[in-house]
């Protein structure tokens, strides 16, 4: 983090794959997530054949946040941690604002949980989840952040093979 508070990239950072801000270049596949303001989108970046997802924020119901809605977009464009999904970018289409993100091939803990554990996680898969979850919320205190949202359904996974 800089001297005044910024979050700071490191000179070892990858920087981000590079997206467009033209809709057009988005194919907007199936539904995968949702909440009382977005929806979240499967979606094909044409250009490179690539799957992401594509978080749309319906800015009508959003008429008094959408200052905090544009900081948010830009926060997650800048954040740089392993357990925190980065933006990457953002822009307006209609009277929506499309997040562009990496897409979490496995979906949400919830999602896992539901199909292959009914009966619900054991302790050490839940203390795992946990654990990272928690570097993740204490990397984004030390930037000042604050997530207001943390249970199953927003705790996304990926398989690294």
């Amino acid at each position: 983090m800089g001297r005044n508070g910024s979050i700071k990239r490191g000179a070892a950072a990858a920087a981000p794959p590079s997206f467009t801000v033209n809709p057009a270049d988005y194919r907007l596949m199936e539904e995968v997530g949702y909440g009382a303001h977005a929806v979240v989108y499967r979606a094909l970046f044409l250009p490179r054949n690539q799957t992401v997802a594509v978080k749309c924020l319906d800015l009508d119901q959003l008429n008094n946040n959408i200052d905090e809605v544009q900081r948010e977009a830009q926060i997650m464009s800048l954040i740089d941690h392993p357990n925190v999904i980065r933006a990457y970018c953002s822009f307006v289409v209609e009277h929506s604002l499309w997040v562009i993100m990496p897409f979490m091939t496995e979906g949400s803990c919830l999602h896992l949980m539901k199909i292959a554990y009914p009966e619900g996680f054991e302790e050490p898969v839940i203390a795992s989840i946990l654990k990272e979850t928690l570097k993740a919320l204490e990397y984004l205190h030390r930037q000042g952040q604050i997530h207001r949202d943390i249970k199953l359904v927003t705790s996304l996974l990926i398989v690294l093979v």
